[in-house]
């Protein structure tokens, strides 16, 4: 193990100021959105929620349909057991 203490360190957490969190999350953010134009990722919020948005539809209607022809099939077999 490291002896912190003859490396000058303490074992002490110190409490963070307001400024330095608000000062840690504005730099997380910008980190972020280099990482994301490294990558060739914009960061538009109102695109991926309009994708995101098409996507629910989509399984929306899929679903409405899978359900739709489970009653006609639930029908059919209804009618000819009758």
């Amino acid at each position: 193990m490291v002896d912190y203490r003859k490396l000058g360190l303490s074992g002490k957490v110190e409490r963070a100021t307001l400024e330095q969190v608000q000062a840690r999350l504005e730099w997380l953010k910008e980190r972020k959105r280099d990482m994301d134009k490294e990558r060739g990722q914009d960061f538009d919020l109102a695109k991926r929620v309009a994708e995101r948005r098409k996507v629910e539809e989509e399984e929306k209607q899929r679903r409405k349909e899978k359900k739709k022809a489970r009653r006609k099939a639930k029908r059919q077999y209804q009618d000819e057991s009758d």
